[in-house]
C-alpha cells in the first residue's frame, strides 16, 4: 500500500519533530552530563531546588554542626531524594548524612569560591579575599565588608549537576558559606541527590516540559492540517480526472461549455497547483475534441465504404460465375480481401456505436436467466449451449452494454470453438456482484497474448480475414467497464478458453 500525500507530509512533520527532539535531548544531555565540567547556571533548573537549599541553609545557620545531619533528614524524601553536606575545606565530616561521591567533590573543588550565603545575616563580614572570618563569640558580630559584593546570591551563580556514585545517582549541589553557633563560617557543598533525572520534580519540572512539547505537537498538527488539505485535495481531484482521461471516459465533460472547470479546482487559484489544474482542463478539452473528430472521421469513412464495398462484392460474385480456372481463383481471393474489408468496417462501426451510446443508455433491473437465454437464441441459435443460472438472479446495470458484451463473447466462442464441443455458460453470485463465465473447448490463445486481449485491433493467432478486425473483445471490455465491471481471459486445461465478466449487482455511477 503506497502512502498518499497526506501520510507523507505528516510523516515528514513527525520525523522532523522527532529529529528536533533528538537534537534537543542530545544538546541538553551533553550540557547536563558533560557540558562545562558539570558546572551549570542556576536558570537551567527549577526554582524549587533553590528554595530548598535556601531553607536548609537557613535552618543550619547558627546551629551546632552536630545538628546539621538531623536537619537534613527532615527534608529527605525517602531514598528518592536525599540531602547531604560536605565540607570543602575538610574541617569536619558530617556523621549520619549521605556521603558525597569523590567525583562530585572533585568537581566542586573547581568551582569559583563566591563569598556568599543563601540566607546571610547583614552584620556578617564575607571577606572577598580570604573567604573566612576569624572565630569569635557569636554575640560579637563580624564587621561588614561589602567590597564590590552584596550579601546574598551573586549575579551569575553556578551549580554542580552530574551523575556519580555507586549506585549512580543524579547530584545537584552548590557551594556556599554557612556560619555555625560559634560564629565560624564554613565553606560547604550543599547537595541533593536523586535516582531520577528530574529529582522527582525538584530539579526539573518534567511534566511541564512534556506538556509544552505535547502542546507544540498538537498545535503544529492543527496548523499543518489546513495546509495539507490545501495541497492534497486539488491533487486528488486532478488525479481522478487524469485516470478518467486515460480511460477516455467522456463523463467528465458533463458541462459542455468551452471553459468548463473539469478538475473542480478553484479557478481563482494562482499557485502552481492552480496552473496545473488549468493546464489539465485545456489538455482534456483538446484531447477529447481531437478524439471526437477522429471518431467522427472514421465513422464517416466506414459508412462511406459500405456502399462501394457492397457493389464490389456484387460485381465479384457476378465475375466469379462467369470465369473459370485461374481467373476464377484470383477473383475468389479478391472477394476474400473485400470480405475482410467489409468485416473491418462493420467492426469499427460497432465499436464506435458502443462508445457513442453511453449517454443514451439507462440502467435497469435485468433478469439474467431470461436475458442470457434471449441472447443465445438471437446470436447463436444453432450452438450447443449448457446454461447454468439461478432463475431469480438479477442485476441493476446498463442492459444495452451488458447485452452487447455477452453477445460478443458468445459469438466468439461459437465462431472459434463451436465445433469442438458444447459451450458452457455459468452465472453465479460473487460477493456484491455476479460472475458470467463463458467456457469453450477450443484451442485457446497463446499465453503471451492473454494480457493483450481487449486492446483495439489486436488479433491473437490467425491473421486471416475470418479472424476479424480485433475489435470484438475491445467492445466487450469497453461495455463491461462502462457497467463498472471487469473482464478476465483464461486458457483451460487441457484445451479451451474462458471469458469471465464480473458485474456489480447494483450499478453505481
Amino acid at each position: 500500500m503506497r502512502a498518499g500525500l497526506y501520510q507523507k507530509i505528516f510523516l515528514w512533520l513527525l520525523l522532523n519533530l522527532a529529529l528536533l527532539g533528538l537534537l534537543a535531548a542530545a544538546m541538553v544531555g551533553g550540557l547536563l552530563v558533560k557540558g562545562s565540567n558539570g558546572l551549570l547556571p542556576t536558570y537551567l533548573f527549577s526554582s524549587n531546588v533553590e528554595n530548598a537549599f535556601r531553607t536548609i541553609s537557613a535552618h543550619c545557620q547558627y546551629k551546632p554542626v552536630s545538628q546539621w545531619a538531623g536537619i537534613l533528614k527532615q527534608y529527605d524524601r525517602g531514598d528518592t531524594l536525599l540531602y547531604a553536606i560536605h565540607s570543602l575545606t575538610g574541617e569536619f565530616s558530617l556523621a549520619g548524612a549521605p556521603a558525597v561521591p569523590d567525583a562530585v567533590v572533585a568537581t566542586a573543588a573547581r568551582m569559583p569560591r563566591f563569598p556568599f550565603t543563601l540566607c546571610p545575616d547583614p552584620t556578617i563580614v564575607l571577606p572577598g579575599s580570604s573567604g573566612y572570618a576569624e572565630p569569635g563569640d557569636a554575640s560579637q558580630r563580624l564587621q561588614i565588608d561589602t567590597e564590590g559584593m552584596a550579601a546574598g546570591i551573586p549575579p551569575s551563580p553556578r551549580v554542580l549537576f552530574m551523575r556519580a556514585g555507586e549506585p549512580a545517582r543524579y547530584w545537584l549541589a552548590r557551594a556556599l558559606y554557612v556560619p555555625d553557633n560559634a560564629g565560624t563560617l564554613h565553606y560547604l557543598l550543599l547537595a541533593a541527590s536523586s535516582d531520577s533525572l528530574s529529582g522527582n520534580g525538584l530539579f526539573f519540572d518534567v511534566h511541564l516540559v512534556l506538556g509544552i512539547l505535547g502542546g507544540v505537537l498538537v498545535v503544529s498538527c492543527l496548523w499543518w492540517w489546513p495546509f495539507v488539505r490545501h495541497i492534497s485535495r486539488p491533487l486528488l481531484k486532478m488525479a481522478a480526472v487524469s485516470e478518467q482521461l486515460t480511460k477516455e471516459d467522456s463523463s467528465i465533460f458533463s458541462d459542455a461549455r468551452p471553459d468548463a472547470n473539469i478538475c473542480g479546482v478553484d479557478p481563482g487559484r494562482r499557485d502552481e497547483i492552480g496552473r496545473l489544474a488549468q493546464a489539465i482542463n485545456v489538455m482534456a478539452r483538446h484531447l477529447f475534441g481531437t478524439l471526437q473528430r477522429q471518431r467522427r472521421f472514421i465513422s464517416h469513412i466506414a459508412h462511406e465504404l459500405n456502399s462501394p464495398i457492397a457493389r464490389i462484392q456484387l460485381g465479384l460474385a457476378v465475375m466469379e460465375d462467369r470465369m473459370d480456372g485461374d481467373a476464377r481463383e484470383r477473383v475468389r481471393k479478391i472477394a476474400a480481401e473485400v470480405e475482410y474489408l467489409s468485416i473491418l468496417t462493420g467492426d469499427i462501426l460497432n465499436f464506435l456505436r458502443a462508445e457513442s451510446e453511453q449517454q443514451a443508455l439507462h440502467f435497469e433491473k435485468i433478469e439474467l436467466c431470461s436475458f442470457i437465454m434471449d441472447l443465445i437464441e438471437t446470436e447463436i441459435p444453432d450452438a450447443d449451449i449448457h446454461l447454468a443460472v439461478h432463475p431469480e438472479l438479477s442485476v441493476n446495470s446498463y442492459k444495452g452494454y451488458l447485452g452487447r458484451a455477452v453477445a460478443n463473447v458468445l459469438r466468439n466462442a461459437y465462431k472459434y470453438a463451436g465445433e469442438e464441443g458444447p459451450i458452457e455458460v455459468e452465472v453465479t453470485e460473487e460477493g456484491p456482484g455476479v460472475r458470467i463465465e463463458v467456457r469453450d473447448k477450443g484451442p485457446g490463445v497463446p499465453e503471451g497474448d492473454l494480457a493483450l486481449l481487449g486492446r483495439p485491433f489486436f488479433r491473437s493467432g490467425s491473421k486471416s480475414p475470418e479472424s476479424g478486425a480485433g475489435l470484438g473483445l475491445s467492445i466487450v471490455k469497453y461495455c463491461v467497464e462502462a457497467c463498472k465491471g471487469t473482464v478476465q481471459f483464461f486458457n483451460r486445461k487441457p484445451s479451451g478458453f474462458v471469458v469471465t465478466l464480473t458485474i456489480p449487482r447494483t450499478f453505481k455511477s
